[in-house]
């Protein structure tokens, strides 16, 4: 039997995410999790130290085809510098549009932190082999248009791909002429 427990210092204020939802993937949420800041504005949480319900920024994300995450960020001073560092700048408005990466940190006095580090573009492996194939198998420009409408848009906007289109259609051109 599988039992999830809470550390005691988990965010006292859960209308924001903390390092523990992360951790425990709660909502759907993974440890690495892509991004893109969407709003942001003001919200009330507890302050530990003064006791009183204080005003935070709050950064709302969305994942990167737009889905809004369930909870919005309280935004900090560690995760301040990374956005400041990534975006080159220092207004929360310049960061809005731009992708990252969210995750679960352990802290040795918070339990789980959320932090953020820096988004890389996965790396999108193109057949050019394959469509190469497909379009040396023409014969004609209507083939050959036909072949280009086949490929997929990794394949059509790779540069070699391109040029063994273009190459084909100035063989064909040249056929034409004679």
């Amino acid at each position: 039997m599988s039992e999830t427990k809470t550390h005691w210092k988990k965010n006292n204020d859960s209308n924001y995410i903390s390092g523990e939802d992360l951790f425990n993937e709660l909502q759907g949420l993974k440890k690495d999790f892509p991004v893109v800041l969407k709003t942001f504005k003001d919200g009330e949480t507890f302050d530990q130290k003064s006791q009183l319900k204080v005003i935070k920024t709050v950064l709302h994300f969305t994942d990167l085809n737009g889905v809004v995450l369930c909870k919005g960020v309280l935004l900090n001073n560690t995760n301040a510098k990374f956005f400041i560092n990534e975006f080159k700048s220092e207004f929360i408005e310049d960061w809005i549009g731009k992708p990252c990466n969210i995750f679960s940190q352990p802290d040795r006095r918070h339990g789980q932190v959320v932090r953020f580090k820096k988004y890389y573009k996965p790396v999108v492996v193109v057949d050019i082999e394959g469509a190469k194939l497909i379009l040396e198998s023409c014969g004609d420009m209507d083939s050959l248009g036909e072949a280009w409408v086949s490929l997929n848009k990794n394949q059509q906007s790779n540069t070699v791909v391109i040029g063994i289109k273009n190459g084909l259609k100035k063989q064909f051109d040249t056929k034409k002429e004679d």
